[in-house]
């Protein structure tokens, strides 16, 4: 795809998920990840010790996740270079 293909709301397909724009640059756009899970991490202080929960998210927790800005999810940048990789999805996403 080419720079001028994307705008905020646009969904494609890179390294095989699918995304969502959340933002256009002059040269790059940020994307969130739409399809899969996300890992979330829990950081609980209890005393000194420090404990970590890793946990994949599920559909339902995450759709409310996908709405934004901000986002409950990492964003992720894709420069000039990298917008070739992506393609448009192959059927309807959202």
């Amino acid at each position: 795809m080419k720079h001028s293909d994307f705008s905020i709301g646009t969904y494609f397909r890179a390294g095989g998920a699918v995304w969502r724009c959340t933002d256009v640059g002059s040269r790059t756009i940020s994307a969130i990840v739409v399809e899969g899970t996300h890992e979330v991490v829990h950081a609980r202080l209890r005393g000194r010790k420090q404990f970590i929960q890793q946990q994949p998210t599920a559909p339902p927790l995450t759709a409310r996740w996908l709405n934004g800005a901000p986002y409950a999810v990492v964003e992720y940048v894709f420069d000039e270079d990298s917008l070739s990789d992506c393609k448009p999805p192959q059927q309807r996403v959202g």
